[in-house]
């Protein structure tokens, strides 16, 4: 061994070697004292000899083993070796010591055998050890530092690149700025980081903490044998899984393998599948896309866009309905312990309710809608029937496109607080019925009327059917049932049955006399007269007048004082235009033997007359039942929309209350933001057994927020974004 004692620049410095040094000087070993002035050594043996001036520059390197070299010129001395290898040590103050050690940089130090520090201020220790670079240091056999202040500690241990840190047997950190921390660890990639035996962080800025751990570019995995395999992926507990990029698993084996997929809790699982799901809590399950699972043991939302939150269902007494809640139908969501919404869009709310039909909805618990476009609202209320509805607990709808408030057993209620109905299809109140109730008395009371009128028509109508019979005259007259009895009449020896019959025979007899009397005049010589009347008409008769040249009177007395008028008979009077007369007032005539009229302007006979009053009877009759039974139908149509509208709005009121309860909890749950990727938040809300979901992002960016959030029923949507900044 040697010493080299350093007194400074004046002093002397004593290296004391316990072999042969300095063979031109002496053959065997003795004590050298170096005998230092300024920057000029003497070399000098313990008999005295002394050696030529030598630059104090050579003393500065220390190189020790067989044959060892310093710099430029030799300075050797035996030590530890077969004789035949070589230590070098070829930087300033540098250190070299084994066989074939070499420290080649300023500041240098090269420990154990074929050890090599490669750079100023670099250090191996360690059979076969490398450090190679400014600053280096590898410790331990077989160990490697290779990079600017790398740094390897243990046997094997590898730490290749800037500022790089492997420490543990094997352990390699392969990046700039890179960590590797355990035996057999594994960081590649800059600023990687694993720490743990059989730890890998396998990528830029990954992080693996725990042995067995392994995480991948700007992956974080925590715990024992846990796996962050995706691009930023994260998971955190022993035995955790994310495989996915963007995927976080936190808990105990719990699994994310969906791209974006969030699984928290012990053995929490979203499926490869299920993109962007989120699973939180014990053996909870996402299985969708954009699914979420939330609560206790097997809670399963197992479509895309279900939503399952609850878990297990405790069962006491008789009743055990389901163990877990279950969301498997697409856009589906359950809420509450053993919940299930089994098809596309269902939406199932309470401890054991279910919602089976495509877009049902189940509210409370033990609730049951199992058809399409079925409602369940309140405990024990099941609907069986597409498009049903069942509104209250224990209410049973089993009929397609109907509501129910009770069950045929027994369960009935009110419905209260309706407001009058405005459209064709809106309920009625009992407000509106008594007003048509009293609407329905007044057409009542009209018909009677109605009834009493058409008794007085009747009595009407036979009077004047016998006025006319009198009129007509001939024996003429109407029954009971309005049938006629001809009248008959005898002209000249002639008899005849009708009126107009009797008037075309009197004509023909006046056309007779009329040419006989003619024949009288021109034969009488003016000596015979036939009495005529007096008016510019054709008046036959003594006493008888007849207005105008249009007018006619016939008869003894008759008289024509009105337009285009005919009287006949004795005393007969025509005083309305364009009329007959058979009398006058308090000597009437009959008509007898009219025949039925075919022409509108014909004269009707008594069975005519009966025939219409018949005829005008009926269809009154018919006119008010018809009436009678469309206002019935109207009011029952109106008094089943009233319902329909009333429920109609009683639900969107309650989903609105849902969405803000839903909004609300989201809010202050996404409140508060601390971390660099924000925060994303859900809650729920329930009003009146309407249910909604929210869902939330907040992100604080120095003294300014943003949030961005949103909430969904199974029929309305609502979303909402806010910023703020502190002053």
């Amino acid at each position: 061994m040697s010493r080299v004692f350093d007194k400074g620049t004046t002093g002397a410095a004593v290296l004391t070697l316990g072999f042969a040094a300095l063979a031109p000087m002496a053959a065997q070993a003795q004590q050298l004292t170096i005998e230092r002035t300024g920057n000029t050594c003497v070399v000098r043996a313990a008999d005295g000899a002394a050696s030529a001036p030598i630059d104090c520059a050579l003393f500065d390197q220390a190189s020790i083993g067989v044959q060892a070299m310093t710099g430029s010129g030799h300075f050797k001395s035996d030590g530890v070796g077969d004789g035949s290898d070589d230590a070098v040590a070829a930087g300033v103050n540098s250190v070299a010591a084994g066989a074939n050690a070499i420290a080649n940089g300023a500041d240098s130090s090269a420990v154990g055998y074929q050890s090599d520090a490669e750079g100023d201020y670099a250090t191996a220790l360690g059979s076969s050890s490398l450090a190679l670079g400014v600053g280096s240091t590898a410790v331990g056999s077989g160990s490697n530092a290779l990079g600017t202040e790398a740094t390897a500690t243990g046997y094997g241990s590898v730490a290749s690149g800037e500022f790089s840190v492997a420490n543990g047997s094997a352990a390699n950190a392969a990046g700039n700025y890179a960590i590797a921390q355990g035996k057999d660890s594994l960081a590649l990639g800059d600023a990687s980081i694993a720490l743990g035996a059989q730890s890998m962080a396998l990528g830029t800025d990954s992080m693996s903490l725990g042995a067995g751990s392994q995480a991948s570019d700007f992956g974080t995995a925590v715990g024992t044998l846990s796996y962050a395999g995706g691009w930023g992926a994260s998971a955190f507990g022993d035995g955790a899984y994310a495989e996915s990029d963007f995927a976080l698993a936190l808990g105990a084996k719990s699994a994310s393998l969906g791209i974006g997929g969030i699984a928290i809790g012990t053995d929490s699982y979203v499926d490869i599948a299920a993109d962007h799901g989120i699973s939180i809590g014990s053996l909870s399950f996402a299985m969708g896309k954009n699914s979420i699972a939330i609560g206790g043991l097997w809670t399963t939302a197992g479509a895309d866009g279900a939503t399952a939150i609850g878990g297990t269902m405790a069962c006491e007494g008789f009743m055990c309905i389901e163990t877990n809640t279950g969301a498997w139908g697409i856009n589906s969501t359950a809420l509450g312990a053993g919940a299930a919404a089994y098809n596309a869009g269902a939406t199932s709310v309470g401890s054991g309710s279910q919602a089976g039909g495509v877009t049902s909805a189940s509210l409370g618990q033990f609730a049951y809608a199992n058809a399409d476009n079925a409602v369940a609202l309140g405990a024990r209320s099941m609907v069986w029937a597409n498009n049903a509805v069942a509104i209250g607990a224990d209410s049973y709808a089993d009929r397609e496109n109907t509501v129910s408030v009770g069950a045929s057993w027994g369960v009935t209620r009110q419905i209260v607080n309706v407001a009058d109905g405005t459209e064709a299809n809106d309920a009625v109140n009992k407000q509106q019925l008594d007003a048509v109730d009293t609407r329905v008395t007044n057409v009542e009371g009209r018909v009677d009327t109605l009834e009493t009128q058409i008794g007085d028509v009747s009595g009407v109508v036979t009077a004047k059917l016998d006025s006319v019979a009198a009129a007509i005259g001939g024996g003429a007259a109407f029954d009971a049932s309005g049938n006629m009895t001809a009248p008959s009449f005898t002209i000249r020896g002639g008899t005849y049955s009708s009126v107009g019959d009797s008037i075309s025979a009197i004509d023909a007899l006046l056309g007779s006399y009329d040419s006989r009397i003619t024949q009288l005049e021109g034969s009488s010589g003016g000596g015979s007269t036939i009495p005529t009347g007096t008016g510019n008409g054709l008046a036959i008769g003594a006493g008888s007048h007849a207005e105008d040249a249009t007018d006619t009177a016939i008869g003894t007395g008759a008289t024509v004082s009105a337009d285009n008028s005919v009287a006949l008979g004795a005393g007969s009077v025509a005083n309305e235009a364009n009329t007959v007369s058979v009398g006058s007032a308090g000597n009437e005539r009959r008509v007898t033997n009219v025949a039925a009229g075919t022409h509108a302007t014909d004269a009707a006979n008594v069975s005519q007359m009966q025939a219409g009053d018949a005829a005008t009877l009926q269809a009154a009759n018919t006119y008010t039942d018809t009436r009678l039974h469309t206002l019935d139908s109207q009011m029952s149509q109106l008094q089943s929309d009233v319902w329909n509208r009333l429920g109609e709005q009683d639900q969107r009121i309650d989903r609105n209350g849902a969405m803000g309860a839903a909004m609300m909890n989201m809010a202050i749950n996404a409140a508060g933001a601390r971390s660099d990727r924000g925060r994303v938040a859900v809650g729920a809300g329930w009003q009146n057994g309407e249910n909604a979901l929210s869902v939330g992002y907040s992100k604080a960016f120095g003294r300014a927020t943003f949030s961005l959030g949103g909430a969904f029923t199974s029929d309305d949507q609502s979303v909402g974004a806010g910023f703020g900044i502190d002053l």
